[in-house]
């Protein structure tokens, strides 16, 4: 009977408990009509251009706003701006978690010019705004401030690889590009024939002190070793190279085959492979294709990974060069060869994103 006396009690204290607990008033946000919006402090002109877009970085501060509780406040940059005889466009800058909102040049040259459509290379006059929310929950804007903005259309640089898998002819060096201009990260996918092939990351196409080893780098993958001279040392294999000069990392992703699938056989199921041309840095396929057949590329010898036009998106890649027209991108659409004869198809995996070029029989 004592057992049942004490359950009895602590059933009825955990239904006081229960009772107290529902009077208790929960923290309430205030009425976001109570919230004063957030007061954005003027800005002088910003200039962008190829000495600052990848180093320095700006930064926009607003009020702190007061949502009645001490909660987290997320504090977000806007971008507007009224071409003239059109229509206002907005565009979304970047969020901090603090009322001071700092943001690389490189981000605001893309906000300006992927999201409000002003042309690279030129000055316009545009305004800015503030957005504090929390959760869903967000403040009016604030108010909006005006400068001058002189956007960049930033120029793509470019390393070189040299090493065994081309006899280490510094003449012939593969070039390879930034995956964005004025960034300093580069990328490119080659394929080394044997085990332990050494290379070097140089500047330019000469022995004058620029190449880049193994001692250089922050390696972040284990399959990048030394070699006792010092070279970067990768197994044989197909590897996409991601150099970073900002953090000095590079960083190696292995693939088994590259290859192209497509209509010359009714199921897309009789692969071409591609094969890697290290005096020119080209892949190429092993066989021509008919003019008119459309394809796909592919790694790893299936339909995980695979890449295709980026047709109507390729417009707001930018211009690389000529080989613009050819860009393709993971998860696209099938790639239509041109009609006419037969074709060697070109894989450009020396930039970002690649590009498909084609090469008469």
């Amino acid at each position: 009977m004592k057992y049942i006396k004490y359950l009895s009690m602590l059933a009825g204290a955990a239904f006081m408990f229960a009772s107290c607990q529902t009077d208790v008033e929960q923290p309430r946000l205030s009425p976001i009509e109570d919230v004063a919006a957030p007061v954005l402090n003027a800005h002088e002109d910003i200039v962008i251009n190829g000495d600052n877009i990848a180093s320095e970085k700006v930064t926009f501060v607003c009020s702190k706003v007061d949502f009645g509780q001490p909660v987290e406040v997320t504090y977000s940059l806007y971008f507007s701006y009224t071409p003239e005889g059109g229509e206002t466009v907005d565009a979304f800058v970047g969020s901090s978690n603090t009322n001071v909102m700092t943001f690389e040049k490189s981000v605001l040259n893309s906000a300006a010019v992927n999201g409000l459509g002003i042309e690279a290379n030129s000055a316009a006059d545009i305004s800015a705004y503030a957005v504090a929310s929390v959760a869903n929950l967000a403040t009016e804007k604030s108010n909006a401030i005006s400068f001058n903005l002189q956007t960049f259309k930033a120029l793509f640089n470019h390393l070189f690889l040299v090493g065994a898998f081309q006899d280490w002819v510094i003449d012939n060096a593969l070039p390879f590009w930034e995956t964005v201009a004025g960034t300093g990260i580069y990328e490119t996918t080659v394929e080394f024939a044997d085990d332990a092939t050494g290379f070097k990351i140089p500047d330019n196409r000469k022995w004058d002190g620029t190449e880049r080893g193994f001692a250089w780098f922050d390696t972040k993958s284990e399959d990048i070793t030394s070699s006792d001279d010092g070279n970067l040392v990768l197994n044989k294999g197909i590897w996409t190279l991601n150099v970073d000069l900002n953090t000095k990392s590079i960083q190696a992703t292995k693939y088994t085959a590259i290859d192209i699938a497509g209509s010359w056989d009714a199921n897309w199921g009789v692969p071409i492979a591609m094969k890697f041309d290290s005096a020119k840095g080209v892949w190429r396929s092993e066989t021509a294709v008919a003019g008119g057949s459309e394809f796909k590329v592919r790694m790893n010898g299936g339909w995980d990974i695979s890449y295709g036009s980026a047709g109507a998106a390729a417009e707001n890649l930018g211009e690389f060069d000529t080989l613009t027209e050819g860009i393709i991108l993971e998860g696209g659409d099938n790639i239509k060869i041109p009609e006419g004869g037969n074709v060697f198809v070109c894989l450009h995996a020396d930039r970002t994103p690649w590009v498909i070029s084609y090469e008469a029989e």
